[in-house]
Protein backbone atom coordinates (compact mmCIF):
# COMPACT_ATOMS: atom_id res chain seq x y z
CA UNK A 1 0.00 0.00 0.00
CA UNK A 2 1.81 3.49 -1.07
CA UNK A 3 -0.09 6.39 0.30
CA UNK A 4 1.79 9.02 -1.17
CA UNK A 5 1.52 7.11 -4.76
CA UNK A 6 -2.19 7.12 -4.98
CA UNK A 7 -2.77 10.59 -4.69
CA UNK A 8 0.09 11.84 -6.47
CA UNK A 9 -1.82 9.51 -9.86
CA UNK A 10 -5.03 11.40 -9.12
CA UNK A 11 -3.31 14.55 -8.95
CA UNK A 12 -1.46 14.61 -11.90
CA UNK A 13 -4.23 15.05 -14.34
CA UNK A 14 -4.33 18.59 -12.81
CA UNK A 15 -1.19 19.56 -13.59
CA UNK A 16 -1.48 17.49 -17.70
CA UNK A 17 -4.59 20.09 -17.60
CA UNK A 18 -2.14 22.86 -17.56
CA UNK A 19 0.12 21.49 -20.36
CA UNK A 20 -2.32 20.31 -22.65
CA UNK A 21 -3.25 23.86 -23.68
CA UNK A 22 -0.28 24.08 -25.46
CA UNK A 23 -1.30 21.06 -27.75
CA UNK A 24 -5.17 21.96 -27.68
CA UNK A 25 -6.28 22.52 -31.18
CA UNK A 26 -6.13 25.76 -32.98
CA UNK A 27 -8.86 28.20 -35.25
CA UNK A 28 -7.26 28.55 -38.72
CA UNK A 29 -8.11 31.68 -39.41
CA UNK A 30 -7.86 34.58 -36.33
CA UNK A 31 -11.58 35.13 -35.18
CA UNK A 32 -12.75 31.66 -36.39
CA UNK A 33 -13.90 29.19 -33.66
CA UNK A 34 -12.78 25.51 -34.11
CA UNK A 35 -15.39 23.71 -34.98
CA UNK A 36 -15.83 19.52 -35.43
CA UNK A 37 -14.07 17.77 -38.70
CA UNK A 38 -16.76 17.43 -41.37
CA UNK A 39 -18.15 13.98 -42.47
CA UNK A 40 -20.06 12.51 -45.24
CA UNK A 41 -23.28 11.05 -45.11
CA UNK A 42 -21.45 7.72 -45.19
CA UNK A 43 -19.23 8.13 -42.37
CA UNK A 44 -21.99 9.26 -40.40
CA UNK A 45 -24.17 6.54 -40.94
CA UNK A 46 -21.48 4.06 -40.37
CA UNK A 47 -20.80 5.29 -37.33
CA UNK A 48 -23.99 5.23 -36.42
CA UNK A 49 -24.23 1.84 -36.64
CA UNK A 50 -20.99 1.20 -34.68
CA UNK A 51 -22.78 3.84 -31.70
CA UNK A 52 -25.92 1.67 -31.98
CA UNK A 53 -23.77 -1.67 -31.52
CA UNK A 54 -22.13 -0.37 -28.51
CA UNK A 55 -25.44 0.60 -27.07
CA UNK A 56 -26.97 -2.50 -27.39
CA UNK A 57 -23.60 -4.00 -26.09
CA UNK A 58 -24.12 -1.85 -22.99
CA UNK A 59 -27.64 -2.96 -22.24
CA UNK A 60 -26.71 -6.25 -22.33
CA UNK A 61 -23.69 -5.81 -19.65
CA UNK A 62 -23.85 -3.47 -16.93
CA UNK A 63 -21.49 -0.76 -16.72
CA UNK A 64 -18.47 -1.00 -13.54
CA UNK A 65 -18.90 0.47 -11.09
CA UNK A 66 -16.72 3.75 -10.76
CA UNK A 67 -13.27 3.24 -9.16
CA UNK A 68 -13.29 4.21 -5.43
CA UNK A 69 -9.74 3.98 -3.79
CA UNK A 70 -11.43 4.84 0.00
CA UNK A 71 -13.74 1.74 -0.72
CA UNK A 72 -10.91 -0.66 -2.13
CA UNK A 73 -8.93 -0.08 0.94
CA UNK A 74 -11.79 -0.63 3.37
CA UNK A 75 -12.20 -3.85 1.99
CA UNK A 76 -8.36 -5.02 1.36
CA UNK A 77 -8.02 -4.16 5.21
CA UNK A 78 -11.56 -5.71 5.79
CA UNK A 79 -11.43 -7.60 9.76
CA UNK A 80 -7.91 -7.03 9.73
CA UNK A 81 -8.17 -6.55 13.25
CA UNK A 82 -9.25 -9.84 14.09
CA UNK A 83 -6.07 -10.82 12.40
CA UNK A 84 -3.23 -8.35 14.26
CA UNK A 85 -5.52 -7.73 17.32
CA UNK A 86 -4.03 -10.75 19.18
CA UNK A 87 -0.09 -10.20 18.75
CA UNK A 88 2.10 -7.29 19.43
CA UNK A 89 5.56 -6.64 17.17
CA UNK A 90 9.11 -5.84 18.52
CA UNK A 91 11.95 -4.48 16.74
CA UNK A 92 13.03 -8.22 16.46
CA UNK A 93 9.93 -9.10 14.93
CA UNK A 94 10.07 -5.90 12.49
CA UNK A 95 14.04 -7.35 11.95
CA UNK A 96 12.81 -10.86 11.24
CA UNK A 97 9.95 -9.59 8.63
CA UNK A 98 12.61 -7.51 6.31
CA UNK A 99 15.03 -10.65 6.42
CA UNK A 100 12.42 -12.84 5.72
CA UNK A 101 10.64 -10.55 3.52
CA UNK A 102 12.11 -11.05 -0.04
CA UNK A 103 12.03 -15.09 0.12
CA UNK A 104 8.53 -14.80 1.58
CA UNK A 105 7.51 -12.88 -1.44
CA UNK A 106 9.76 -15.56 -3.76
CA UNK A 107 8.43 -18.35 -2.40
CA UNK A 108 4.80 -17.79 -2.69
CA UNK A 109 4.79 -16.95 -6.29
CA UNK A 110 3.93 -20.79 -6.29
CA UNK A 111 0.44 -19.88 -4.82
CA UNK A 112 -1.47 -18.28 -7.20
CA UNK A 113 -4.27 -18.42 -4.72
CA UNK A 114 -2.67 -16.55 -2.32
CA UNK A 115 -1.66 -13.60 -4.67
CA UNK A 116 -5.12 -13.44 -5.87
CA UNK A 117 -6.83 -13.54 -2.53
CA UNK A 118 -4.31 -10.72 -1.38
CA UNK A 119 -5.44 -8.21 -3.82
CA UNK A 120 -8.78 -8.30 -2.42
CA UNK A 121 -8.71 -9.26 1.25
CA UNK A 122 -5.37 -9.53 3.93
CA UNK A 123 -7.35 -11.54 5.75
CA UNK A 124 -8.72 -13.85 3.33
CA UNK A 125 -5.04 -13.93 2.19
CA UNK A 126 -3.55 -14.87 5.62
CA UNK A 127 -6.49 -17.34 6.12
CA UNK A 128 -5.72 -19.14 2.71
CA UNK A 129 -1.60 -19.45 3.86
CA UNK A 130 -2.61 -21.24 6.95
CA UNK A 131 -3.70 -24.00 5.06
CA UNK A 132 -1.32 -23.47 2.07
CA UNK A 133 0.88 -25.93 1.79
CA UNK A 134 3.30 -23.48 -0.41
CA UNK A 135 3.81 -21.36 2.73
CA UNK A 136 3.41 -24.09 6.10
CA UNK A 137 6.74 -25.75 4.08
CA UNK A 138 8.62 -22.58 3.59
CA UNK A 139 7.80 -21.27 7.05
CA UNK A 140 8.95 -24.54 8.50
CA UNK A 141 12.27 -24.22 6.58
CA UNK A 142 13.11 -21.04 7.58
CA UNK A 143 12.05 -22.48 11.65
CA UNK A 144 9.56 -19.88 11.78
CA UNK A 145 6.18 -20.26 13.27
CA UNK A 146 4.03 -19.65 10.40
CA UNK A 147 0.89 -18.41 12.31
CA UNK A 148 2.71 -16.13 14.72
CA UNK A 149 4.94 -14.67 11.93
CA UNK A 150 2.40 -13.74 9.56
CA UNK A 151 0.31 -12.01 12.13
CA UNK A 152 2.99 -10.22 13.21
CA UNK A 153 4.49 -9.22 9.58
CA UNK A 154 0.34 -8.28 8.45
CA UNK A 155 0.77 -5.80 11.56
CA UNK A 156 4.05 -4.81 10.87
CA UNK A 157 2.74 -3.83 7.31
CA UNK A 158 -0.84 -2.33 8.40
CA UNK A 159 1.02 0.01 11.41
CA UNK A 160 3.74 0.94 8.61
CA UNK A 161 1.07 1.98 6.49
CA UNK A 162 -0.61 4.03 9.16
CA UNK A 163 2.20 5.71 10.08
CA UNK A 164 3.01 6.71 6.99
CA UNK A 165 -0.05 7.70 6.02
CA UNK A 166 -0.88 9.93 8.52
CA UNK A 167 3.01 11.38 8.19
CA UNK A 168 2.02 12.27 4.50
CA UNK A 169 -0.75 13.69 4.75
CA UNK A 170 0.20 17.13 5.39
CA UNK A 171 3.18 16.87 2.95
CA UNK A 172 0.34 15.74 0.26
CA UNK A 173 -1.55 18.92 1.21
CA UNK A 174 1.32 21.01 0.74
CA UNK A 175 1.94 19.57 -2.70
CA UNK A 176 -1.83 20.04 -4.14
CA UNK A 177 -1.77 23.65 -2.54
CA UNK A 178 1.19 23.91 -4.84
CA UNK A 179 -0.28 22.62 -7.59
CA UNK A 180 -3.42 24.77 -7.38
CA UNK A 181 -1.37 27.45 -7.41
CA UNK A 182 0.51 26.10 -10.51
CA UNK A 183 -2.91 25.98 -12.51
CA UNK A 184 -3.65 29.75 -11.24
CA UNK A 185 -0.44 30.66 -12.59
CA UNK A 186 -0.91 28.94 -16.02
CA UNK A 187 -4.91 30.79 -16.14
CA UNK A 188 -4.47 32.79 -18.82
CA UNK A 189 -2.70 29.91 -21.18
CA UNK A 190 -5.90 27.40 -20.14
CA UNK A 191 -9.48 27.43 -22.14
CA UNK A 192 -12.29 28.03 -19.80
CA UNK A 193 -12.79 24.01 -19.61
CA UNK A 194 -9.21 23.41 -19.16
CA UNK A 195 -8.80 25.52 -15.89
CA UNK A 196 -12.28 24.38 -14.54
CA UNK A 197 -11.15 20.81 -14.75
CA UNK A 198 -7.67 20.94 -13.24
CA UNK A 199 -8.94 22.79 -10.24
CA UNK A 200 -11.48 20.02 -10.22
CA UNK A 201 -8.92 17.60 -10.37
CA UNK A 202 -7.11 18.98 -7.39
CA UNK A 203 -10.15 19.37 -5.18
CA UNK A 204 -11.02 15.68 -6.14
CA UNK A 205 -8.02 14.76 -4.65
CA UNK A 206 -8.03 16.41 -1.63
CA UNK A 207 -11.17 15.53 -0.70
CA UNK A 208 -10.22 11.96 -1.25
CA UNK A 209 -7.36 12.59 0.88
CA UNK A 210 -9.49 14.13 3.73
CA UNK A 211 -11.31 10.58 3.35
CA UNK A 212 -8.39 8.43 3.07
CA UNK A 213 -6.88 10.14 6.33
CA UNK A 214 -10.45 9.45 8.09
CA UNK A 215 -10.40 6.04 7.50
CA UNK A 216 -6.72 5.34 8.33
CA UNK A 217 -7.11 6.73 11.51
CA UNK A 218 -9.65 3.52 12.07
CA UNK A 219 -7.12 1.14 12.05
CA UNK A 220 -5.23 -0.49 14.86
CA UNK A 221 -2.62 2.08 16.73
CA UNK A 222 0.95 1.07 17.73
CA UNK A 223 1.95 0.95 21.10
CA UNK A 224 4.99 3.15 21.92
CA UNK A 225 7.34 0.54 21.62
CA UNK A 226 5.70 -0.47 18.44
CA UNK A 227 5.75 2.67 16.84
CA UNK A 228 9.62 3.39 18.20
CA UNK A 229 10.45 0.19 16.23
CA UNK A 230 8.66 0.68 13.26
CA UNK A 231 10.24 4.40 13.07
CA UNK A 232 13.99 3.18 13.68
CA UNK A 233 13.19 0.67 10.63
CA UNK A 234 11.53 3.39 8.25
CA UNK A 235 13.61 3.73 5.60
CA UNK A 236 13.93 -0.49 5.53
CA UNK A 237 10.25 -0.85 5.46
CA UNK A 238 9.30 1.71 2.60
Amino acid sequence: MRFRMILTALAVCAVTACASAQDAPRPDKPGEKAGPEKTTDKEEGKAGDENKGKEDAGDAEEKPAPNDTVARHKRLLKDISDVIGTVTVSEADVKSWLDHRADFEKAMLADEDFGAKRAVSLKQAFDHALTSEVYTAWAKGENLNAEDWLRKSLRIKVLNYRLRALKEAPEQREALKAKLEKIEGEKQNLSTGEYENAKAAIADTQDLLTKLETYVKTLPEPSEPEKKALETHADELK
